[in-house]
């Protein structure tokens, strides 16, 4: 199984979105959950091959952050 894996300095829940274009629509969107882990593991088998932007975004002590980063999907 492939997988992309971010570390993170304490558990994350929130919303994964990815692109693959310009067109700023999210080729796929999702829920994502650390369970408890300082890391979130997400599989990419469903992911077709490509270039991708992602971001997550989360709240952690009443805080709103966002991730983002290109990732290439082989």
């Amino acid at each position: 199984m492939r997988s992309l894996k971010i570390q993170f300095s304490h558990p994350v829940k929130g919303i994964i979105q990815m692109f693959t274009g310009l067109n700023h629509k999210a080729s796929y969107s999702f829920e994502a959950d650390s369970l408890n882990k300082d890391f979130l593991e997400v599989p990419l088998d469903r992911f077709k091959k490509g270039k991708y932007m992602l971001f997550f975004e989360w709240e952690h002590d009443g805080l709103p952050f966002l991730y983002k980063t290109a990732i290439l999907v082989q």
